[in-house]
């Protein structure tokens, strides 16, 4: 948060599932786009393994 700390408004990071017509859906913010969002230039390998291991996460709590 050192970078940005208005990202701080974003966390901690949520996930919000739903079931609609027989069909879960799912949404959430990457950290890629709090990186965009909050014009963050570091820490870009942690990013990409902090958005790997979220989508790693959903898909196994959807196949349970």
């Amino acid at each position: 948060m050192e970078a940005s700390p208005f990202v701080a408004i974003d966390l901690p990071s949520k996930i919000l599932v739903i079931e609609e017509d027989n069909n879960v859906k799912v949404a959430f913010n990457s950290f890629s786009y709090l990186k965009t969002r909050y014009n963050i230039e570091s820490f870009n390998e942690l990013i990409e393994e902090f958005d790997k291991n979220i989508v790693e996460l959903i898909t196994k709590a959807l196949s349970l």
